[in-house]
């Protein structure tokens, strides 16, 4: 039997949750022939996510940009940057950011540092 459509990531959640046995999360690595790429399926309850703030902070942060403030003055302190690499890859985003920046927002800086180097932020 194949599964109706989804046509939100809602309707995706309930359809693997319905035919998949999820456990608090669900990530897949596939190789599409050219490259090797990481799917998440962000759902992380609240469990894992209290677990591993600093692994998860930037996977289940819920606006964009990141906040860019550190409460000094000085100005900001994270630069963020959208940009269109191919029509095969779309869009990569990149973050730079210093100490300050990180010691204000320390999940969410651990968790950037895992997701550049690591496909899945639960595995160690």
């Amino acid at each position: 039997m194949v599964p109706a459509r989804s046509e939100s990531s809602s309707e995706l959640r309930v359809l693997l949750h319905r035919h998949l046995y999820v456990e608090h999360s669900l990530r897949v690595r596939t190789d599409d022939d050219e490259v090797e790429l990481a799917y998440f399926f962000f759902f992380f309850d609240d469990e894992v996510v209290a677990k591993a703030p600093h692994r998860l902070a930037y996977l289940v942060h819920e606006s964009w940009p990141l906040p860019d403030q550190v409460g000094q003055p000085g100005g900001r302190h994270l630069a963020q940057l959208s940009m269109h690499c191919s029509d095969v890859f779309g869009y990569q985003q990149w973050y730079l950011f210093d100490t300050l920046w990180a010691a204000t927002h320390p999940n969410l800086a651990q968790s950037l540092l895992r997701y550049a180097h690591h496909w899945d932020p639960l595995d160690d």
